[in-house]
């Protein structure tokens, strides 16, 4: 063969491919226009609706509507599975067209991002949005939601990289100003043109504070730390970790905004703050293990121990710990179609864990070892998937650990 599979991959946006690319997307928006010109009300509400506005809708109700129910279905989960596979390879050809480097560094800033959409997502849950402004954290809208935030992000960084022609030392500030700025002015218009969208506000000074350390934070690091790119995304996504924390932390000392989830859910509600100890414990004790797995390896499981791979390890089995602790022990659901089923068949969600666990090493097996020397040339492609793995386990990890604590 010419080209392995990984090369073929990773050169799928290239000049000859993107109008094969470009063709395909094309004609299938072609047909679904068509049909929902000749069959607009068919394909709306026995397709689109039931299958993927129907959802969010009902998530938003935090009932079913129309005998649909919030979570994903078989069709949905395929469609978002696809979306998801050519995200990964649009990130990854921005990235070559940008020069950006996936480094450990990228990815431990991108945490807070992470963070922030967790965090967001369980604020959801516990009733803090009402009206239009709810539909940006109810998944999957929430997903593009962080990814524009992101994206800004790391455009501020990209501008603000200092280049021989380009912007002056002393101006490599502004553009990250200019960000917190933004979002400080979107926090503030939309409590106050959507004031009854939300059933707590913080006072004004609290985003204030933590706009004003973010940028002093770095304008110091930057000193020490001349790249604009991580330190744009660690310190935005930080802000927007401490904004949306502060509202957990309000949750906990709020019986007014406790006695509104009380009155929508119709059922008691009893925080459980030490969730937030034991969840991660417990997936930390077990990522410990794997971690310690090098010392009895001989030099082959090696891998495992990197700091990229031990965050993916650590994301998953959080999450996977999350589902355990709430279904096993406070009667929480699954929304997901797979484990739903395997959790029937075992009669425990403890078994998660264990899959989880399986599943991550494997697919690290897959990507550092099996197809290591295929996958040597694009260092960029393998840490953007491993980026994503870890998306995809965090933030619902985060998620649930934050609905066990809050006792929504």
């Amino acid at each position: 063969m010419k080209y392995s599979l990984f090369e073929l991959l990773a050169d799928f946006y290239t000049r000859r491919k993107i109008l094969i690319f470009v063709a395909i997307i094309s004609i299938a928006s072609l047909i679904v226009f068509i049909g929902c010109l000749f069959f607009g009300d068919i394909i709306w509400r026995e397709f689109i609706y039931k299958y993927f506005w129907g959802p969010i809708e009902s998530d938003k109700a935090g009932h079913p509507i129309n005998g649909i129910y919030e979570g994903y279905n078989i069709l949905s989960t395929l469609v978002y599975g696809i979306l998801l596979v050519l995200s990964i390879f649009i990130m990854y050809r921005i990235c070559v067209r940008f020069e950006i480097k996936i480094e450990t560094t990228f990815i431990v800033a991108s945490l807070t991002f992470i963070l922030f959409g967790g965090i967001s997502r369980a604020l959801e849950d516990a009733c803090l949005y009402n009206g239009t402004i709810q539909y940006l954290f109810i998944s999957p809208i929430i997903y593009v939601f962080i990814i524009t935030l992101f994206s800004l992000t790391v455009l501020a960084g990209i501008v603000a990289k200092p280049r021989k022609d380009g912007i002056k030392k002393k101006f490599v500030c502004l553009p990250f100003c200019i960000l917190i700025c933004a979002f400080l002015v979107l926090h503030f218009l939309a409590v106050t043109l959507f004031s009854s969208d939300f059933n707590f506000i913080l006072p004004p000074l609290f985003p204030i504070v933590f706009a004003t350390f973010t940028i002093i934070a770095y304008c110091i690091f930057l000193r020490k730390k001349s790249d604009t790119l991580v330190l744009s995304i660690l310190f935005a996504g930080l802000f927007l970790v401490l904004w949306s924390t502060s509202f957990v932390v309000a949750f906990f000392f709020s019986p007014e905004w406790q006695s509104i989830v009380i009155s929508r859910t119709a059922h008691p509600l009893e925080t459980r703050p030490l969730e937030l100890l034991i969840i991660p414990a417990i997936a930390g004790g077990l990522t410990g293990c794997v971690a310690a797995i090098r010392f009895v390896g001989k030099g082959k499981t090696d891998f495992l121990s990197s700091p990229v791979n031990l965050i993916l390890i650590f994301s998953h089995l959080l999450d996977g710990v999350a589902t355990y602790r709430g279904i096993d022990f406070y009667e929480y659901g699954e929304k997901h179609v797979l484990p739903t089923f395997l959790i029937e068949i075992f009669g425990s969600a403890v078994i998660m864990v264990l899959i989880k666990l399986v599943l991550v090493i494997l697919i690290l097996i897959l990507i550092d070892v099996l197809f290591k020397r295929e996958l040597i040339a694009y260092p960029n492609l393998v840490n953007i998937m491993k980026f994503v793995l870890i998306f995809l386990g965090l933030a619902p990890g985060i998620r649930d650990t934050l609905r066990i604590s809050m006792g929504v």
